[in-house]
C-alpha cells in the first residue's frame, strides 16, 4: 500500500492529526449476504465533517474500502 500503511491506519493518523475522531459502525445485511462499513469524521465539538461508505462481503474489505473513500474525499 500507499505510504507503507492500509487506507484505514493512513484515515487514522490523518484524523489524529487534525484533531479529529473516527467513529465506524458496521450494518449486516439480512437480504444480501455482506456488510455496510459506515466511518463518519466528527470535530471536537462532535459535528460531522464527512461520512463515507463502502459494502462487501468481507467486514475487512468494507472498512478498507470506506477509508478509501474518505481519505479521496478529504486529499
Amino acid at each position: 500500500m500507499q505510504n507503507g500503511g492500509s487506507s484505514v491506519e493512513r484515515l487514522t493518523e490523518l484524523a489524529r492529526k487534525r484533531g479529529l475522531r473516527l467513529v465506524w459502525r458496521s450494518e449486516t445485511s439480512r437480504t444480501y449476504r455482506g456488510v455496510t462499513e459506515f466511518v463518519t469524521m466528527l470535530a471536537k465539538d462532535g459535528r460531522s465533517v464527512c461520512e463515507a461508505w463502502a459494502y462487501s462481503t468481507n467486514d475487512a474489505v468494507a472498512k478498507e474500502a470506506a477509508a478509501k473513500s474518505m481519505l479521496g474525499a478529504r486529499a
